[in-house]
């Protein structure tokens, strides 16, 4: 049976970013306590992660400050690609100030090095976030500054946006932007568009 669960467990492969192959361990060690069966890469620098993030893990750890890198770096260097992955920030020394700066950064969540045992209830909290949704509109009326096409539609998906930005809903809106003269709207005389 012991075998057979194993078999059956969710994979989840891990970049953790530490330059101490000690603590990276004791990380490992607290996740496979999880309900994964967990593989693993450690970067140290900033070539290793970029490295690793080419293999798209699902879920990076790391720690808030390296010699030659650092957490803050390891998550703009994310962003930069666009990737929407889980990001935990694990310290020994991160104060509260820094990991709510962390956090509004776009961190998913922080857990300190001498608390390990958070480690598997954030991992779990930060895998079932949902991700981001797009919203198509050829038309939105969000702001007279956006020049978009804002017929009676794009009123509806405006407030829509609005209301999704309102609830913290992760939204993407993705509509046509215009130059003067274009998708100009005209009604003839029976009311036709």
């Amino acid at each position: 049976a012991i075998e057979r669960d194993r078999r059956t467990r969710p994979s989840l492969r891990v970049l953790i970013v530490d330059d101490s192959a000690e603590d990276a361990l004791l990380v490992v060690q607290e996740l496979a306590h999880s309900r994964f069966r967990v593989s693993w890469e450690r970067a140290e620098n900033e070539s290793d992660y970029l490295r690793q993030l080419q293999t798209v893990p699902d879920l990076i750890l790391a720690d808030c400050t390296l010699p030659q890198f650092s957490a803050v770096r390891a998550l703009q260097l994310l962003q930069r690609t666009g990737l929407s992955i889980p990001f935990i920030v694990i310290s020994g020394t991160i104060g509260e100030d820094t990991a709510v700066a962390m956090m509004k950064q776009g961190a998913t969540d922080y857990v300190l090095k001498d608390r390990l045992s958070a480690l598997v209830p954030a991992v779990t909290r930060a895998l079932q976030r949902p991700g981001k949704i797009a919203y198509m509109s050829m038309e939105i009326a969000l702001e007279v500054a956006i020049p978009t096409y804002s017929g009676g539609l794009g009123i509806l998906a405006g407030d829509t946006i609005r209301a999704a930005a309102d609830l913290r809903v992760p939204m993407v809106a993705v509509s046509l932007l215009h130059r003067t003269g274009y998708f100009t709207q005209r009604l003839d005389a029976s009311g036709w568009q």
